[in-house]
């Protein structure tokens, strides 16, 4: 097909595979660089070339979506960043927040690869990373700043006791949030339309890591590896300092107190029972 002035052409170009599977969008730039050999050395080697059809829509969208998938987690992260170090006021534990939580957001998409993928055999809709990485990236912080904050208020028992407490105040909180939204999203799988599907599954993963191993296990073992270092360079209260028990019970127990005349050495004399008798000759003969 060429168009009247003679400047322009169309072909048509049929694939043998899906033009909507990854192989179909894989031949877009194998067409294009064939187009453009075919032209060389012959009057049409300035020529223009574009390609369209479903495989040349895909590739753009999986270009498009994985530049702006780069923008948009590039800038939440820094922006959680930036809120975790204005309310905890430690760099390190802020760093420790937005690192455990990338890491819960890798684990669930390799999770998601290995449900979908390697044991249904269903290939990952290029929707779900967008999708599952802003909500991951919220809700997981939340989790462990909670944690964070009210390890924050225990401080001053100490780094250990104050950890064990909010672990303790915060555990079935975090855990019962975490259940109620893992399994809503999970619930997406019942929609007809399998990339919701694949959606709330990959959310729902990444929601239980957060709550039973990254909030649990994780975010804890480094506070204590890390000791002070965790809140630098927030100034640590100081603990008070506590006298032993033996010590403590030994300087408010009382005293005896002994009275004695002076000069005198004898053992005072036995008190008389009621069952004691009168004797005699105990006197002293007067």
């Amino acid at each position: 097909m060429i168009s009247p002035d003679g400047k322009g052409a169309r072909f048509t170009i049929t694939h043998e595979a899906d033009p909507a599977s990854l192989e179909g969008i894989a031949d877009v730039r194998t067409e294009l660089r064939a187009a453009k050999e075919a032209v060389k050395g012959s009057p049409l080697a300035d020529s223009k070339f574009f390609l369209g059809g479903t495989a040349a829509t895909y590739r753009d969208i999986q270009e498009a979506s994985a530049y702006d998938l780069m923008i948009a987690a590039l800038a939440a992260i820094i922006l959680i960043f930036v809120v975790m170090v204005a309310i905890t006021r430690a760099l390190i534990a802020a760093c420790v927040i937005v690192g455990t939580v990338v890491l819960s957001l890798a684990s669930s998409f390799g999770l998601s690869v290995l449900v979908w993928q390697d044991i249904v055999g269903v290939q990952l809709h290029w929707i779900v990373i967008a999708m599952s990485v802003i909500v991951l990236l919220a809700v997981g912080s939340d989790y462990n700043l909670l944690v964070i904050t009210r390890f924050k208020e225990e401080l001053p028992a100490g780094m250990k006791t104050g950890l064990i407490r909010a672990l303790a105040s915060t555990g079935g909180v975090v855990t019962s949030a975490g259940l109620v939204f893992a399994f809503t999203m999970m619930s997406m799988i019942a929609s007809d339309l399998r990339s919701i599907g694949q959606v709330g599954t990959t959310i729902g993963l990444g929601l239980l890591l957060d709550t039973f191993v990254i909030r649990s296990l994780v975010t804890p073992s480094i506070a204590t590896l890390l000791g002070r270092w965790f809140w630098w360079p927030m100034a640590l209260p100081k603990r008070p300092s506590r006298k032993p028990q033996a010590v403590a019970d030994a300087a408010t127990a009382p005293q005896p107190v002994a009275v004695a005349a002076a000069g005198d050495h004898r053992a005072p004399a036995p008190k008389p029972t009621g069952d004691a008798q009168f004797d005699p000759s105990a006197n002293d003969g007067r």
